[in-house]
């Protein structure tokens, strides 16, 4: 699979905690504001900007104005709307609730 542009899109507008990011014609369309803010940092693809948002969250917030969760809200709302195989090496796994440490119990002592 190749990599997914960015698309700049006149009809979008973000809003705090939602990039209101859409898959369109074999791209990711966001606002013109945030395509230019990645390009200054030489952001050209739909990976590469869930990477920064992963990786750089302060930057994301200060460039948009919006506090750290306000970017946490819309990373989560963006991944929802790319396929798992693009964000699957980016994104952090399920956390597993089960406890990996201690003892095993005595039964299984053998």
């Amino acid at each position: 699979m190749g990599q997914m542009p960015l698309i700049a899109s006149e009809d979008i507008a973000h809003s705090q905690g939602d990039f209101h990011a859409e898959v369109r014609e074999g791209g990711l369309a966001v606002s013109r504001q945030i395509v230019e803010m990645l390009a200054n940092i030489g952001v050209s693809t739909a990976e590469e900007f869930v990477g920064v948002v992963y990786a750089f969250p302060l930057l994301i917030a200060g460039e948009l104005g919006w506090k750290i969760p306000d970017v946490w809200r819309a990373r989560g709302l963006l991944t929802k709307i790319l396929p798992p195989s693009m964000t699957a090496s980016i994104t952090p796994p399920e956390e597993d609730s089960r406890r990996h440490f201690g003892a095993r119990p005595p039964s299984r002592n053998v």
